[in-house]
């Protein structure tokens, strides 16, 4: 969260959803994947499948970019994750810290 959203929106790497704002995800290339970098949801409509419009549209993103494989990271603290991520199609790959966060990478072919 510490990212400068303006360089992420001038840099076409920011997508949301509503006017209010109520989701967005930032995607970066990573070699031979569309990284999901960051993906949230506003409180007030979680589990009313905007964060599934998200992740669908990262993957709309990485087929018209020839990719056939996403990836992210989510907090190992964050358990409710992994199944969430797991009914979307998206497996368990590694296990990591990075700035003093241990987290969990998973992965989707596409």
């Amino acid at each position: 969260m510490r990212e400068d959203y303006g360089v992420l929106i001038g840099g076409g790497s920011l997508w949301v959803i509503g006017a209010p704002v109520v989701g967005m995800v930032t995607l970066t290339e990573d070699g031979s994947a569309l990284h999901v970098d960051n993906l949230a949801a506003h409180p007030a409509v979680q589990g009313m499948g905007i964060g599934r419009q998200l992740l669908d549209y990262a993957e709309e993103a990485a087929r018209k970019r020839g990719i056939s494989r996403l990836e992210l990271y989510t907090n190992e603290v964050m358990t409710e994750n992994f199944s969430l991520y797991g009914h979307f199609g998206y497996r368990e790959i590694g296990r990591m810290t990075e700035d003093g966060y241990r987290r969990v990478l998973m992965e989707k072919d596409l």
